[in-house]
């Protein structure tokens, strides 16, 4: 028995120079997902479409944003900082002349902020 409770595999009768890809239980070969009859046009994003679907993947999203929530909420002066510096920088943040991840890791150290990561600037508001 597998573990993973998916495999991806050719979606069969497709024309050689257009491959498409499905998701289908490694056990009873039941098509688990097709992308609603169309095939994945990539490998890749079928194994992104099944982590996402049935390994899982929507749980650990759901559980970091929470966590970004819980983070944001006991952290509203440092939030209100960020987005100060992101209003006086924007141009040169938009530019890739400053690195905003790393401006705010060396922010949240200056200030003694702990159990700050990176990805919950995606869900600063």
């Amino acid at each position: 028995m597998s573990d993973q409770p998916f495999e991806v595999r050719e979606k069969p009768g497709k024309e050689s120079w257009d491959k498409r890809w499905i998701l289908v239980d490694p056990v009873t070969d039941k098509v688990l997902d097709d992308a609603q009859g169309y095939g994945y046009k990539s490998k890749q994003s079928a194994i992104k479409a099944g982590w996402y679907k049935f390994g899982g993947g929507k749980r650990q999203l759901d559980t970091a944003a929470k966590d970004a929530d819980r983070f944001w909420r006991n952290h509203k002066e440092f939030g209100q900082k960020i987005q100060a510096l992101e209003e006086t920088w924007f141009k040169e943040i938009a530019r890739g002349e400053i690195n905003l991840e790393q401006e705010v890791q060396t922010m949240a150290e200056a200030l003694g902020i702990e159990g700050f990561h990176k990805w919950f600037l995606a869900h600063l508001k």
